[in-house]
């Protein structure tokens, strides 16, 4: 974390979430009161009805930034996880959200051997102009934050991926 000897962040910070304003007081020492509280959110003045059924051919998204450790949980679910689904299911994989290079050189790595193994079934689309249409095209996000949130309204089934734990799936 870095921080410095003078106080270069304005009158006032918005945190989007009370984690981050517990670490910018305990981490940075900010002031309690400069802090602003506005969680993202999502305002949907229609209810959703959850898909029903399991398509011809499931797409499971896995969406978020490549860097820092959302990445690195990319890079797990790579490893860890893909490999049995696509071994064991018709299902396609795509991930969404950022350069394969952010993913470093094992989770390229990965990729490509997945890749290779199960050719059109595992695909990267990087950057999306077009979230929630890929979002309601996708049987199963794997997602957090933001575009889980998304993916609900869409009626899409999501698994919450944080960045230190994975969840069950949300609804």
């Amino acid at each position: 974390t870095s921080s410095r000897l003078w106080d270069i962040y304005g009158d006032k910070i918005i945190s989007v979430c009370e984690n981050l304003r517990e670490h910018l007081i305990q981490e940075l020492g900010i002031r309690p009161t400069k802090i602003v509280n506005l969680p993202n959110s999502i305002v949907s003045e229609t209810v959703v009805t959850p898909k029903a059924g399991f398509p011809a051919e499931p797409l499971i998204l896995v969406a978020g930034r490549f860097s820092g450790p959302k990445g690195e949980r990319i890079v797990q679910f790579l490893h860890e996880v893909a490999p049995t689904i696509l071994q064991q299911t018709n299902c396609k994989i795509a991930i969404a959200g950022g350069e394969l290079s952010r993913l470093g050189e094992s989770g390229i790595q990965i990729f490509e051997s997945l890749s290779r193994q199960f050719p059109a079934r595992l695909e990267s689309y990087g950057f999306v102009n077009d979230l929630p249409k890929l979002l309601q095209q996708a049987w199963l996000v794997v997602a957090s934050g933001r575009i889980a949130m998304e993916a609900i309204l869409q009626g899409t089934l999501v698994v919450a991926l944080g960045e230190s734990v994975s969840h069950q799936v949300v609804t």
